[in-house]
């Protein structure tokens, strides 16, 4: 069994909120994977993430569960690997707190919330005894308020072990969204886009199985294709932001 836990914090440009205000958030995070079978795994996350600017305060609850195994296991060259897996996430908005006249006031929000399930199918591929390259295609569907999207999103990763306890990873991921025609509470937002996001890991795991874990990650536009409970308003699909993260790692 493995978990880690981490913290990430995001800062978007005054740009894209109302007001002119920057907003900084947090969002701390535990992950697990266990075996369940030797051909079959089970994992998730959770995390709450705070979005906070001087007049405004949002908590979201995330919540994930993955089933995953692997078709090709024994039949597949050594150096390969795959992965086929059906996967289940929820963005579930808990607490609204907006500040007027110096007073704050909270709003106990229910029901607003995303719903997504994915099945994914990928392979890794060790091309040198310090390289490895690995690719993944997501198709999904998602339910957010009273509307739906199809999601596509196709990933590749390429990773290199100057040590055989140090990883230094590059990601490049490409999510394509379809929306229905009116999207519910965004009726500014187009139907279907492209949304890009590039990141940076690096992580060590001792032989004792503790390690930590750094990352960073850029983006095209805030969490489309991962999370549609956030597209509310059309400045969210355009404008990038970046995120950064450390955390610690497990395993027994």
């Amino acid at each position: 069994m493995a978990a880690s836990s981490s913290a990430s914090g995001i800062y978007l440009p005054a740009a894209l909120v109302q007001g002119s205000q920057s907003l900084w958030t947090l969002r701390p995070e535990l992950a697990w994977q266990a075996a369940l079978h030797r051909h079959v795994s089970l994992g998730g996350a959770s995390a709450s993430a705070i979005y906070q600017t001087s007049n405004a305060r949002l908590r979201v609850h995330d919540h994930a569960i993955a089933m995953a195994t692997s078709p090709g296991r024994g039949g597949l060259d050594p150096r390969h690997a795959d992965r086929l897996a059906v996967a289940f996430s929820t963005h579930r908005l808990v607490l609204l707190r907006i500040r007027e006249d110096g007073t704050w006031q909270d709003f106990h929000v229910g029901g607003v919330r995303d719903t997504i399930v994915r099945l994914s199918y990928g392979m890794e591929h060790q091309t040198s005894p310090r390289i490895r390259v690995a690719w993944q295609v997501r198709p999904g569907f998602a339910w957010v308020f009273l509307s739906t999207q199809r999601l596509l999103q196709v990933a590749t990763r390429v990773s290199f072990h100057p040590r055989p306890t140090h990883e230094i990873a590059l990601l490049i991921t490409g999510h394509g969204v379809h929306r229905d025609r009116r999207q519910f509470g965004s009726h500014d937002i187009p139907r279907a886009s492209l949304h890009g996001e590039v990141g940076l890991t690096w992580s060590w795991l001792s032989s004792r199985g503790v390690g930590l874990r750094v990352s960073g990650r850029a983006l095209s536009s805030f969490l489309s294709g991962e999370a549609p409970l956030y597209e509310v308003r059309e400045e969210t699909l355009r404008t990038p932001y970046a995120e950064a993260s450390a955390g610690l790692l497990l395993a027994w």
